[in-house]
């Protein structure tokens, strides 16, 4: 049986991913705050995970605004009653969490882009080489 924490969570998740969806196909919605909240680094009491080495979890809540009069916000239920700041947008939040590598990623070394290159299929190689 599934925990109504894990349910929340889903729940919640399900919701930010439908808002971000939305929010790419209108032109009056935007993220206007992010903030980070709880930071934990090294996370995974220090494990490091081969190439990716080791992993922060950033914790936190963004803040944005959309327009309630663009169709494709209307799909959320009594938006048009929202109340609205002083650019006539709706404000809302989100909590979000990250789970990343917190080392930048790299450059490949010049022997595996040499190497990568040379793997082609032979066909390929000759083909070009024709052209």
């Amino acid at each position: 049986m599934m925990s109504s924490r894990m349910f929340s969570l889903i729940v919640r998740t399900g919701i930010l991913t439908a808002l971000c969806l939305s929010f790419a196909t209108t032109g009056r919605a935007r993220v206007v705050r992010i903030v980070v909240e709880k930071k934990e680094s090294p996370a995974y009491k220090s494990r490091s995970f081969g190439k990716a080495g080791q992993y922060e979890i950033l914790l936190g809540h963004f803040y944005g605004e959309i327009d309630p009069n663009d169709p494709v916000n209307l799909v959320i239920n009594d938006i048009k009653l929202a109340p609205r700041n002083a650019r006539g947008l709706v404000e809302y939040s989100a909590t979000f969490e990250r789970v990343g590598s917190s080392e930048p990623p790299q450059p490949p070394k010049a022997e595996e882009e040499s190497s990568s290159r040379s793997n082609e299929p032979e066909e390929a190689s000759s083909m070009q080489s024709k052209a």
